[in-house]
């Protein structure tokens, strides 16, 4: 049986889950076309690999949805976002 979508928002990179999930779906909310960047890594810091990344080089509301059933990482989901974004992650636990 799938287990349930669960979504988080950050002001600030942060470990999404811990464990195997799905990324499923990115929402980013930025104040400036600058450092707005959003990167997905599958582990726990930004030193794992990156699975996603998106740069939207201007301000605004951006929805990335990703195809089923989304981006695997295997040990975890590490966002790392820039200074002036803020972003809500949906995900879907293994």
């Amino acid at each position: 049986m799938a287990k349930n979508l669960k979504s988080t928002h950050i002001y600030a990179n942060a470990q999404i889950y811990t464990g195997p999930c799905y990324l499923r779906a990115f929402y980013i909310s930025s104040a400036a076309a600058q450092t707005t960047d959003c990167y997905a890594h599958d582990g726990t810091s930004t030193s794992d690999p990156m699975v996603f990344g998106i740069d939207p080089s201007a301000q605004g509301i951006f929805t990335i949805m990703l195809p089923e059933p989304g981006i695997l990482c295997e040990k975890g989901l590490f966002v790392d976002k820039g200074d002036n974004a803020a972003v809500t992650v949906v995900y879907q636990p293994v």
